[in-house]
């Protein structure tokens, strides 16, 4: 069966200016080499950028879309839908997010059924613990 030909991007993404730094202790892999421990700087966005990833994260959640099936609805690479929804890059043109909710309402599903609220209980767990002691 041949390979459905690849949607145009709904926009251009641009990166979003980092706001500062943290640093961050991570493994690196090496393969067949000994793996390695180090401390790295990583960059921290505005919450205001952080803010509206998180918003377009959920509209995909709610169509139910996965990264590789919502990157492709929009023409982007699963990684680049990634860095949208954490706040590392934004759409150059506003208006390309109105086109981007509105495919995600296309593709709404009718049947889907809203997931109960998770809330966590720092008590209950430690009840739970205490109980199967």
């Amino acid at each position: 069966m041949p390979k459905q030909p690849k949607r145009p991007p709904v926009g251009k993404l641009v990166p979003n200016e980092p706001v500062g730094e943290r640093e961050s202790f991570c493994h690196l892999n090496k393969g067949d080499k000994p793996h390695e421990w180090k401390f790295v700087n990583l960059p921290v966005y505005s919450e205001q950028d952080v803010a509206a990833g998180e918003a377009l994260r959920q509209a995909r959640k709610t169509t139910d879309l996965t990264f590789g099936t919502g990157g492709e609805l929009l023409g982007l690479r699963p990684s680049e839908l990634s860095d949208l929804e954490r706040g590392r890059q934004r759409f150059k043109d506003p208006e390309d997010v109105k086109k981007m909710l509105e495919l995600y309402k296309q593709h709404r599903n009718p049947n889907r059924k809203p997931e109960p609220k998770k809330t966590f209980s720092f008590e209950k767990l430690v009840a739970k613990a205490l109980k199967e002691k």
